[in-house]
């Protein structure tokens, strides 16, 4: 049988949208204390620490923000990232969350190979991990993103909810197996329906789908798993073409990036 589509929402749509740079940045350059900070010179701090790379103060002051109940009351922001401003004072769109990593305790250069539990110089490593942000293993193989599926799928204020990835599956919305429902994965290049061209019959959709059908006692675990995943991809697509066709959206991105 087909797999079940998404519920009919019985509230407002809302979204969380995860943009995942491959790249390194450098985040204490972005967002730096400049003033505001009680006894204790934030900025004098910065400068010591991050030396030769360090953002004088008047760049830094040229896009200040303002805070409240932060450790520093003032924010220098990077110039090239100045709509960052924007976004959190004026329209009150942007969030900066500090701190956020996988180190399970305070380390130094001298011990922390041995006090880490994650590879915290190994690039494809820190990826992985600030995916999941699990670094003990609570609910291993699951992420924040998929966590947070889980929980509002089995919430009782009927959210329905579904998560989508745009051109590969991402470590980021995994959940729990069989709680939310499976993540919907869309190529850069769009939705395009099965047999889009058919050169052999009009009728191949139909073909494969009682090929895939009902299982028989002889069948064997590997191929009713193989069934069972490829009429879920089918079911999928079917149901994003028609919402796109409904709304007359068109899904194209060259970036990959999910949920």
């Amino acid at each position: 049988d087909p797999s079940p589509g998404p519920k009919t929402p019985e509230r407002p749509y809302k979204a969380v949208v995860q943009i995942m740079l491959l790249g390194g940045l450098d985040s204490f350059n972005l967002v730096v204390p400049i003033g505001g900070c009680g006894e204790k010179d934030m900025y004098a701090e910065y400068q010591t620490v991050r030396g030769s790379v360090a953002l004088d103060l008047a760049t830094l002051s040229a896009n200040p923000i303002t805070t409240n109940g932060q450790v520093c009351s003032r924010m220098g922001v990077h110039p090239q990232f100045s709509i960052l401003k924007e976004m959190y004072e004026d329209n009150k769109e942007a969030l900066v969350v500090a701190n956020v990593g996988v180190l399970t305790k305070e380390v130094n250069k001298s011990n922390y190979w041995q006090e880490t539990i994650t590879q915290i110089f190994a690039h494809n490593a820190m990826q992985e991990e600030i995916k999941t942000l699990d670094p003990r293993d609570a609910i291993p193989y699951t992420s924040p993103l998929g966590r947070m599926a889980d929980a509002l799928t089995n919430n009782d204020n009927k959210y329905s909810v579904r998560s989508v990835c745009i051109d590969t599956t991402s470590e980021a919305l995994i959940g729990r197996v069989d709680v939310a429902p499976p993540v919907f994965s869309i190529s850069s290049a769009g939705v395009t329906g099965f047999n889009k061209n058919p050169i052999v019959e009009e009728t191949m959709t139909k073909t494969v789908r009682q090929l895939n059908g009902n299982a028989y006692s002889n069948s064997s675990l590997f191929a009713e798993a193989w069934s069972k995943s490829f009429n879920a991809a089918m079911d999928q697509t079917e149901a994003l073409l028609e919402q796109l066709t409904t709304t007359g959206s068109v899904v194209s991105s060259t970036s990959r990036c999910c949920q």
